[in-house]
């Protein structure tokens, strides 16, 4: 099964090098080893991209995170998660945006342990 998919409108944290060489070769089963937030929900994904949560990623992580190509991103996950929790707590944000922002800074901070990227299939 193609990334796009089963991931679709995901971030997706691969557990493993063998999970993450199954994402890059888009073949991915149900049940692979990794972690992810679900963005189903169209206005919510629109609500985070509207308060700049992704440019901000991307200025951080040198990435291009967008909603059209796949991304996978390892560098600076740490800063980023710490840089955006901070950043953004200060601002009047709906409740299920600031939610979404801890937990992309948690994965951030489990992707960094774990020495993985992240694979943003927005």
């Amino acid at each position: 099964m193609f990334t796009s998919e089963l991931y679709r409108r995901s971030i997706v944290l691969p557990l493993s090098e063998g999970a993450l060489k199954r994402i890059r070769d888009d073949d991915v089963i149900q049940g692979l080893d990794v972690e992810r937030i679900k963005l189903d929900d169209d206005d919510l994904f629109y609500r985070i991209w509207d308060a700049g949560v992704f440019r901000r990623f991307n200025q951080i992580c040198g990435a291009l995170v967008d909603e059209y190509e796949q991304e996978e991103v390892g560098r600076n996950l740490n800063k980023a998660g710490k840089v955006i929790r901070s950043e953004f707590a200060s601002l009047d944000l709906d409740s299920d945006v600031v939610d979404f922002i801890n937990s992309l800074s948690a994965l951030c901070e489990r992707a960094h342990k774990l020495k993985l990227p992240l694979v943003f299939v927005l």
